[in-house]
């Protein structure tokens, strides 16, 4: 894909949504409140069902509770996602390349600063990159989060590793991973994510 490819899809709420789901985005506190008044709201109208006095005027409140607390924590979750996905050093498209594959993963390079959507330079330093170049205990760091690694040739830019599970990466539907560039979206080092097929042709215009 073209840089500018990239970024379009990086601008797109619609198309990171998918990979916010992968995370634990709703634990934050703002979820707290509107679910306690789900909880109170609840336990009312249960109550009163229970008793058979859902519809009279004293079940009413506990109605009314319950749907305000829906419609807070539908609000937060808006809110909170909106806020996720607009962090502009989180939910990174990356062109991502294959170096080699070892003990049921793919280890993949790629740069999340300024250098992210550059193909030909990920394609490049793949080039002079294999398993021998890296420790024992750099291929065991990038099996839970991605690492800096130093890299031969004349670029500034900062270039990390990662190991993905086989089975995520073929799940995404990308089976020939070691052909060329695959898309890497960046949420933190221990959230790296291979970017589906289908949302590259769903997303791409």
């Amino acid at each position: 894909m073209r840089p500018t490819e990239y970024q379009k899809l990086e601008d797109n709420k619609a198309f990171k949504r998918y990979y916010l789901s992968k995370t634990l985005w709703w634990t934050e506190y703002a979820f707290v409140p509107p679910a306690l008044l789900i909880f109170i709201g609840l336990a009312g109208v249960i109550h009163m069902a229970y008793n058979e006095l859902l519809w009279s005027w004293r079940g009413a409140p506990y109605v009314l509770v319950f749907a305000l607390g829906a419609i807070w924590l539908k609000a937060t979750k808006r809110h909170v996602q909106n806020k996720i996905l607009g962090d502009k050093s989180k939910y990174l498209l990356c062109a991502g390349r294959a170096v080699f594959d070892a003990e049921g993963r793919y280890y993949f390079i790629f740069s999340k600063d300024s250098k992210r959507h550059n193909e030909t330079l990920m394609n490049k330093l793949a080039g002079t990159l294999s398993q021998d170049s890296f420790t024992a205990d750099q291929l065991k760091e990038a099996k839970k989060k991605a690492i800096k690694i130093s890299v031969d040739g004349d670029t500034d830019a900062e270039v990390y590793l990662r190991g993905i599970q086989v089975s995520s990466v073929l799940k995404a539907n990308r089976a020939n991973i070691t052909d060329g560039i695959t898309p890497l979206i960046y949420v933190s080092d221990k959230g790296v994510f291979v970017v589906r097929n289908k949302d590259l042709k769903k997303f791409s215009y």
